[in-house]
């Protein structure tokens, strides 16, 4: 189908982006289209068994006493990404009794201990994904699956408790279900939605060892519309300096861990400092490109027998 005839000539590449996204999701149902959401790989990584797993089949929906008004696009809470949906999943877990019931529950604060492992020793992990509003009036995520079995990955490589993928799936999709229709309506195809599920380890020991308690929660953000100058204008990229490393080899970069962001902060800001969006990450003496700050990167170039190539850097 060309653009123009979804949308006439008001078409972006942003636009047909949240047009052609794979998931899909009716607001009445969370099946799959069969024919559109390939199998992720398998990772070789056993979700060990505890005394109760995590069962999306158990979400508890509470309701939410004070939800709050939906913004205009240009709502400073939007551009700063402060506006949050009016709901939340969380789930705990402990060694002991394995994953609680998963609640659906209002946005707001979390109850930690200033010993918790998560404050102390860093033991979290998250992932990012967006739910998007097409013009064919459809919710669609991207290959979410993906994103569920490398939340895994990098759970188990802090220690943190395992769980089901297909599982965290099923809390992802029932969220979108409840927040979209509010925040994402049928009458403002292309605006996006920000999924955040993130795993803390919650155990109050100041002891130095593997956490027995973890907090599971997922929550959403309205997610700005691209300002047209600055995508018309692309990405200004300034190339980290010798002596600043984001990953290597055998670290954790290739785990979503909270670790890896707050050391590369102060190169950040030092780009932004100068006029650019992001940093481009190189690695060791010849300065192999790793990713450009908080986002993967794509290279476009033409070989020697004179084809067209994308590529970008492997995930280990």
């Amino acid at each position: 189908m060309a653009a123009d005839a979804v949308h006439g000539a008001d078409f972006t590449p942003y636009a047909l982006c949240s047009m052609q996204l794979a998931l899909k999701l009716d607001p009445k149902s969370t099946s799959l289209d069969a024919d559109s959401s390939p199998e992720a790989p398998e990772y070789n990584i056993a979700v060990e068994s505890s005394p109760a797993p995590l069962d999306a089949s158990r979400l508890e929906i509470n309701a939410v006493p004070n939800p709050n008004p939906a913004l205009d696009v240009d709502n400073p809470d939007i551009l700063n990404i402060k506006a949050f949906t009016d709901r939340m999943i969380t789930a705990s877990w402990t060694g002991e009794r394995g994953w609680s019931n998963p609640q659906v529950v209002p946005y707001g604060l979390i109850s930690l201990m200033p010993s918790a492992s998560a404050l102390q020793y860093a033991t979290q992990c998250f992932e990012g994904m967006k739910v998007f509003r097409g013009y064919d009036g459809r919710l669609r995520l991207f290959r979410p699956l993906y994103n569920c079995e490398r939340m895994l990955k990098s759970a188990t490589r802090i220690s943190l408790p395992a769980f089901d993928p297909r599982e965290l799936l099923k809390l992802i999709r029932k969220l979108c279900e409840l927040e979209a229709p509010k925040w994402q309506p049928k009458d403002k195809p292309g605006s996006v939605l920000y999924l955040r599920p993130t795993m803390i380890g919650s155990d109050s020991s100041l002891g130095f060892k593997v956490p027995e308690e973890a907090q599971l929660y997922i929550f959403m953000v309205y997610w700005p519309a691209p300002n047209p100058v600055t995508v018309n204008a692309g990405t200004r990229l300034l190339a980290s300096s010798m002596s600043a490393v984001r990953a290597w080899p055998r670290g954790t970069g290739s785990a979503k861990v909270g670790g890896n962001y707050g050391p590369a902060l102060a190169e950040h800001g030092l780009a932004k400092k100068q006029g650019y969006d992001q940093v481009l990450w190189l690695f060791g003496p010849d300065r192999q490109i790793t990713e450009a700050g908080a986002m993967n990167i794509f290279v476009i170039w033409k070989t020697l027998s004179g084809a067209l190539q994308v590529v970008t850097p492997p995930l280990d």
